[in-house]
């Protein structure tokens, strides 16, 4: 159902900034699971395609072109069972094992040095997930070192000896993974005892805390309660997506896709809101939403495509980052390659998803301080038979920001309107005098369009130069528009 509000109308002052945008919300997270990690970023042995320290040119490339914040290793619910000393060393000699998780063979032939190796090629900062499961805090403060400890010490030396003499500087370590069936109490316990150890190994480190699976008071309370003062960041885990996407049944099947948005910004809002009411002196505390996405499929390796809904439900969860920018500072899409993966491979191709090119427009052209803005539209509601207390969202969500400098600044705007164009009314006050203004625009034929490996061009992004900024504008139905004002 919709309900008709006003004429549409955007307005945004560049010149009044209400806050700032860490660039750590467009991280991503590579898991040792299904193409992932080998086929996927590193190449299956007797490739003929073109790789760098065995990995594929083609997936570094496009790795790069998202400029990555951060990604996160090496999991994700392999990181339960993993345990690091078999990943480093001479490859030929790694030990082979069973991960008890995911029910495969594991070689160890990534480890530590390869990760950390792939995050220094994309620009990327590592963001490694302790073992809390199955391992110790005495192992984790050691993996600590490892990584950190300058060659004249003996964690240091031993990393030198196996091929890199710098500290790889790991500042960002996840401690534990989704132990809900632990129970928050003990989660949280066990947060402490790894942190006291980790802590030691290196003062500097920033801690991340697990948090519930969605929007679940009793746990984050509770490992806030416990652990409060001594964690950087709560994870929240939030999965979202609409698996029966056949507009057959109903356009409210589209909706209730997109909607999904709104899901894991009611995830996050609330989160934020208990750090804003637990931990009031400690304002840098951070929700990290280290593992979100839209997962519908369960194909074997999890192997999943994404149609240009998802692309907008990834935009719109940007948007919702931004104004939760205060205390949302970290997130990680959940996955990189294949694996749910916003890149897509086989043994010679390449192609990319609509969420990839949503993280590419966001990545590059949103800044770094949240500006003032508002938005007048018509909204939904989201079928209560399909899926209920979806009701009232508005179609166009809007984000605007700017660089520090105020030479840049981007207004982002998903019309999540399925068969409507939107002509919209722009008041934008404090764009930069004589600004080049480009118009970025991800979409494609249908709502449910999406990228193969056969046709990897039927979702895009058009871009086109206006020659001024414009009073109004028509937002494409099913769309992403990013419209840059520019004096660079």
């Amino acid at each position: 159902m919709s309900h008709r509000a006003t004429e549409p109308d955007i307005s945004a002052d560049f010149d009044t900034v209400t806050g700032t945008i860490d660039r750590n919300i467009y991280g991503h997270f590579a898991e040792h699971l299904g193409g992932c990690i080998y086929g996927g970023i590193w190449a299956e042995p007797g490739t003929e395609l073109p790789t760098l320290r065995d990995m594929r040119m083609d997936v570094l490339e496009l790795v790069r072109a998202l400029r990555p914040p951060n990604i996160r290793w090496p999991g994700g619910c392999f990181s339960e069972y993993y345990h690091w000393e078999d990943g480093i060393g001479p490859v030929e000699s790694r030990p082979w094992r069973f991960d008890w998780k995911w029910k495969k063979p594991e070689p160890n032939v990534v480890g530590t040095h390869e990760f950390v190796d792939f995050c220094a090629e994309v620009g990327a900062e590592p963001v490694v997930a302790v073992n809390v499961r199955t391992g110790t805090p005495k192992e984790a403060a050691a993996w600590v070192r490892y990584c950190n400890s300058p060659r004249t010490t003996p964690d240091g030396a031993r990393r030198a000896a196996n091929g890199d003499p710098e500290p790889f500087a790991v500042k960002l370590w996840d401690v534990g993974n989704e132990s809900w069936d632990l129970g928050a109490e003990e989660s949280a316990q066990r947060f402490l005892a790894y942190c006291e150890a980790m802590k030691e190994a290196d003062p500097e480190a920033k801690l991340v805390a697990v948090g519930s699976s969605g929007w679940k008071e009793e746990w984050n309370r509770t490992m806030l309660q416990v652990a409060g003062e001594k964690l950087d960041y709560i994870a929240p885990h939030h999965y979202d997506g609409w698996r029966g996407r056949d507009l057959a049944k109903g356009e409210g099947h589209y909706y209730a896709n997109v909607a999904s948005a709104c899901r894991i910004e009611d995830t996050m809002r609330r989160t934020a809101e208990l750090l804003d009411e637990m931990l009031p002196h400690r304002p840098e505390v951070g929700v990290s939403l280290d593992e979100w996405g839209v997962w519908t499929e369960h194909k074997q390796g999890l192997q999943h495509n994404y149609d240009l809904s998802d692309g907008l439900v990834a935009a719109s969860a940007f948007n919702g980052m931004h104004r939760l920018s205060h205390r949302v500072t970290m997130a990680n899409w959940a996955q990189l390659v294949n694996c749910l993966g916003m890149i897509q491979t086989d043994a010679t191709r390449v192609c990319v998803t609509p969420v990839y090119l949503a993280f590419r427009l966001y990545s590059k052209h949103c800044g770094g301080e949240r500006v003032e803005s508002s938005v007048r539209c018509d909204s939904f509601d989201v079928p209560e038979d399909i899926r209920s207390g979806l009701t009232g969202l508005p179609y166009l969500d809007i984000s605007a920001t700017r660089t520090p400098d105020g030479n840049r600044c981007a207004l982002a705007v998903v019309n999540r309107h399925l068969t409507d164009d939107i002509e919209t009314t722009l008041a934008l006050t404090g764009v930069p005098d004589a600004a080049t203004v480009t118009v970025h625009e991800m979409n494609a034929p249908e709502c449910f369009s999406l990228n193969t490996l056969d046709a990897p061009d039927t979702v895009t992004i058009r871009e086109q130069q206006l020659y001024a900024v414009p009073a109004t504008y028509r937002f494409p139905a099913h769309s992403l528009t990013v419209v840059v004002m520019s004096t660079a």
